[in-house]
């Protein structure tokens, strides 16, 4: 399992378990503040926030 945590509020390049890449921003979500078994990156593509939880991410890095 990866920390999500350090990617808050830094430039990424995320590919999800699909093999689509999305670049942006990361936001940093804690699962409790979801209600959800599992911490989420929010990355704004477009006019809309996407958000990807540790289970859809197969990569993310730094940009």
């Amino acid at each position: 399992m990866m920390s999500l945590l350090e990617f808050n509020q830094k430039n990424v390049v995320l590919t999800d378990t699909d093999g689509k890449q999305y670049s942006g921003i990361a936001n940093f979500i804690d699962k409790y503040d979801l209600e959800e078994t599992e911490d989420a990156i929010q990355i704004k593509v477009g006019n809309f926030w996407e958000i990807f939880y540790e289970s859809d991410i197969k990569a993310i890095e730094l940009v």
